[in-house]
């Protein structure tokens, strides 16, 4: 915690002499002897918290390479023909039974009644939500 405390001074500070790093270094020493005294730090899980920095690299190049991998994957689908998509090709509207209908907006609407999301039969509440006013009453 000590080397951070005095990594960040020195970031912070951005640059690097004899005086900024001696005062760093007091500083650093001030805060981390706070830390310790107050809110339960210790050398030994410092070098606890050390030993897991190897793994902790090992996962972020994990994690780095499957983004990587995924934005790939999605690129070669989002560039594909339609054709290679499964989509239509453009001018061909399929009948309703194959499923879907594409609409003069773009957006799909599913001929299978189960896909309406919104019931044909709601009504507006019958009194305004909190902070809203209808018009004509207040």
């Amino acid at each position: 915690m000590f080397f951070v405390f005095f990594l960040l001074w020195v970031a912070f500070n951005g640059r690097l002499t004899w005086e900024i790093a001696a005062f760093g270094a007091v500083l650093s020493g001030v805060l981390y002897a706070f830390c310790c005294a107050f809110l339960g730090y210790s050398p030994k899980k410092d070098w606890a918290a050390a030993r897991l920095i190897p793994a902790a690299l090992r996962y972020v190049g994990l994690l780095l390479t499957e983004i990587v991998k995924c934005n790939l994957a999605l690129t070669r689908i989002v560039f594909a023909p339609p054709e290679a998509r499964g989509q239509a090709p453009p001018g061909h509207l399929p009948h309703p039974a194959e499923g879907w209908v594409q609409e003069c907006a773009g957006g799909f609407h599913y001929a299978d009644a189960r896909h309406h999301h919104r019931s044909q039969r709601r009504r507006p509440p019958d009194r305004p939500l909190p902070g809203y006013a209808v018009h004509g009453r207040h």
